[in-house]
């Protein structure tokens, strides 16, 4: 039987999770997809590092009358060791740049939606933007971006493989949707500070009738890993640090049965682990999808 964190006895405070952040990445690419930028300025310490302005940005953003919205914005894109032989930093004020072969774990964020970027490949045009005049200097506003929160995304994958997690409970939380209570039984973490053992996430599932949870995943604090679930996953961090994930249906096999919460039809039995979906974490999602997890 699942042993309670004393210091987390309600469902509230369970769900406060620590150190949740290294979970969330910034889908780079996708941010960077229909901008033109050029360089502003060049500075040379430990690394190179091009200090670029975003002159065009025509970014499908969520709100349509967004285009635009980062222009005149810096990006700080740091030249990898390996290339930096290769770069030509002489008279390439102005000049527009296209970097190549990203993947987000390039991406830095810091400050205030502030964007740092590790290049490996990036061409630097022979041609300076027409009309092109660079700043004299710049303010910490220059660097903050907007918009970003729908390119950041939650590596599910990586959370679900970070734990040793029981089934805690499944519980109705409407006529047609399930949530399962997933709580922590061990994260390797030595530091108590930051461990989450002890503390609970759930899942939320779509499934014909709720009345059909299967009583024996009520039963015992069934083991659960990420291969439980099926189908179409996506996780997101909502307020308080609280992780709310979806999926298809959560398929349990024990004692020779197979228990199953969802639709597995839908699901297919097969996973969808792309985990590519750009999910919006921004606290201003849905009141729905940002209710506390215990409600």
């Amino acid at each position: 039987m699942t042993t309670v964190n004393r210091n987390h006895q309600d469902l509230e405070s369970s769900s406060k999770l620590n150190d949740i952040e290294k979970f969330e990445t910034f889908d780079i690419n996708s941010f960077l997809e229909h901008k033109r930028l050029a360089v502003e300025k060049v500075i040379v310490d430990s690394h190179i590092k091009l200090e670029a302005r975003i002159v065009e940005d025509n970014t499908r953003y969520k709100d349509e009358d967004n285009a635009n919205v980062n222009v005149d914005k810096v990006i700080t894109f740091i030249i990898h060791e390996n290339i930096a032989n290769q770069i030509n930093i002489v008279n390439i004020i102005g000049r527009e740049i296209e970097v190549k072969e990203l993947s987000n774990d390039d991406a830095f964020l810091y400050g205030i939606n502030s964007l740092k970027v590790m290049v490996k490949n990036i061409d630097i045009k022979e041609d300076k933007i027409e009309g092109f005049k660079q700043r004299s200097k710049f303010t910490k506003a220059d660097y903050r971006l907007v918009k970003m929160n729908q390119f950041k995304t939650f590596d599910y994958n990586k959370f679900l493989s970070s734990y040793d997690m029981d089934i805690l409970t499944i519980y109705p939380q409407s006529p047609t949707t399930a949530r399962v209570i997933i709580i922590i039984t061990d994260d390797y973490n030595e530091d108590e500070n930051i461990s989450n053992v002890g503390k609970t996430f759930s899942i939320k599932i779509e499934m014909p009738k709720v009345r059909d949870i299967p009583l024996a995943l009520l039963i015992d604090n069934k083991r659960f890993t990420i291969d439980n679930l099926y189908g179409h996953i996506t996780g997101m961090i909502v307020k308080n640090n609280q992780v709310l994930l979806t999926a298809d249906a959560l398929i349990v096999e024990s004692d020779n049965q197979t228990f199953t919460v969802g639709d597995a039809d839908e699901s297919n039995t097969s996973k969808d682990v792309s985990n590519n979906a750009n999910i919006d974490t921004n606290n201003n999602i849905s009141n729905y999808m940002n209710n506390n997890l215990n409600n």
